[in-house]
């Protein structure tokens, strides 16, 4: 049995996190040193930053790993 979505929260959501994955990438290659310091210097990230980063990544990578699983189900 399929469930109904609202498709435009749906929608929202995934746009959000679509933001959110890129804000990341943004972070990693932006602001880290792994690619040499920065001209301006280095910022450093706040826990709670991080935190939000860490935990962002975690729910979005759940996500798309339970649809991919959910895809590949054998019924």
């Amino acid at each position: 049995m399929k469930q109904i979505y609202n498709n435009d929260s749906l929608k929202q959501i995934s746009s959000g996190f679509f933001s959110i994955i890129n804000g990341i990438s943004s972070l990693r290659n932006e602001l880290s040193d792994a690619h040499g310091k920065l001209k301006k210097g280095y910022y450093k990230p706040e826990y709670r930053h991080a935190m939000l980063a860490v935990n962002s990544s975690k729910t979005t990578s759940e996500f798309l790993y339970s649809s991919w699983e959910n895809r590949n189900k054998k019924n």
